[in-house]
C-alpha cells in the first residue's frame, strides 16, 4: 500500500485531489496496489467506474423493466410510478458518470483527475440516494404480489 499512498500523495499535490483515505474509504483505492497500471489517475477511474456499474446493476431492474423477469417485476410492480420515475432518472445520472469514468480513462491524466474531483465532489449524495434507493428496491422483495400478479410466469 505505501507504493499507492506514495504516488497518491503526489497526484493530491498536483491535482488537489480528496485525501488518500477518503477516497479509499469509498473505493477502496488501496487494492491498485495489487494490480499496478503505473497510472494511478486511470487505475482510480476505472475504480470508481466499477462502484458505478455496480449501482447501475442494482436499479436497472426498475429502471429498465424487463417483462420476462421476476426479479424485475417483483421490483417493479411493488414500487409507485412516482418512485420509478425518480429511480431513471437517478439511472441517467449515473450511467452519465459511468460513461463520464470510461471516457476520462481515455483522456491524459489532468483531465482524468479533474473528473475525479468532480465526481468526488458529487459522491457523498450519489452514495445517499442510491442506498436509499437500494432499501426501497430490498422492501419490494419483503411485499407480496398482488394475486392476479402473482404466479408461476415461465
Amino acid at each position: 500500500m505505501d507504493t499507492i499512498k506514495s504516488e497518491y500523495d503526489v497526484l493530491i499535490k498536483k491535482h488537489k485531489l480528496p485525501s488518500f483515505n477518503k477516497l479509499d474509504k469509498e473505493f477502496e483505492i488501496r487494492a491498485l496496489e495489487e494490480n499496478r497500471s503505473g497510472r494511478p489517475v486511470k487505475a482510480i477511474l476505472r475504480v470508481m467506474a466499477g462502484k458505478l456499474r455496480g449501482f447501475l446493476e442494482t436499479l436497472d431492474p426498475v429502471a429498465s423493466p424487463n417483462p420476462n423477469s421476476i426479479h424485475s417485476m417483483i421490483a417493479a410492480n411493488n414500487l409507485p410510478e412516482a418512485t420509478r420515475k425518480e429511480m431513471y432518472d437517478f439511472y441517467k445520472k449515473i450511467g452519465s458518470l459511468y460513461q463520464k469514468c470510461l471516457f476520462y480513462d481515455l483522456e491524459e491524466d489532468e483531465l482524468g483527475a479533474e473528473f475525479i474531483k468532480k465526481l468526488w465532489a458529487k459522491w457523498s449524495k450519489i452514495k445517499k440516494t442510491q442506498k436509499r434507493y437500494m432499501k426501497l428496491i430490498i422492501e419490494t422483495w419483503d411485499k407480496e404480489l398482488p394475486k392476479e400478479k402473482a404466479g408461476y410466469h415461465g
